[in-house]
């Protein structure tokens, strides 16, 4: 998946900042790993969906194609998202799956920000996964639900989490 960026003549304003260079290579190896876990799961989808040659096999495969919510990849992409969530300082975690791409929202003192896009069956799979870590109904789509999930902070404390999954209309 590429990134979208903007043209200079299209940055409305900028300020300098000053960084550790240490922390660079760490956020960019980090949103690469992300990345590459994405692209990863959103290719072994989209080979499977091309392997099929007739619309039996298509219907056979039914959701076969979609990535599974214990992909290695998708696995990754949620374990990043906690982590990063947790050093962001994220009070809550959003995951805004719309018509064709999905949106993850961090909600950092009382602000949502836009942390990453993705394909609408990766932030699918992505929520399955949240879904069976905190011990959600996976089928259920259209009731709230709540539930908890313990894990380990970036610094190694385990601490507990708050689960809530509310419908969406799109």
């Amino acid at each position: 998946m590429a990134l979208k960026y903007r043209k200079a003549n299209q940055v409305k304003s900028y300020r300098t900042v000053y960084i550790n260079p240490e922390q660079i290579n760490r956020y960019r190896q980090e949103f690469y790993q992300v990345t590459q876990a994405i692209a990863g799961a959103n290719s072994v989808h989209k080979r499977a969906a091309a392997d099929v040659t007739n619309v039996e096999a298509l219907l056979q495969l039914g959701d076969n194609t979609n990535p599974d919510a214990n992909d290695q990849h998708i696995v990754r992409v949620v374990d990043w998202l906690l982590q990063y969530a947790f050093e962001q300082r994220a009070s809550d975690i959003h995951l805004e799956p719309r018509r064709e791409t999905g949106k993850v929202r961090f909600r950092i003192d009382g602000v949502l920000h836009t942390v990453y896009e993705m394909p609408l069956a990766i932030i699918v799979a992505v929520t399955a996964r949240i879904k069976i870590l905190g011990r959600l109904n996976v089928a259920e789509k259209r009731k709230p639900q709540d539930g908890r999930l313990k894990t380990r902070t970036p610094k190694g404390l385990e601490t507990e989490l708050r689960l809530y999954h509310a419908h969406c209309l799109w």
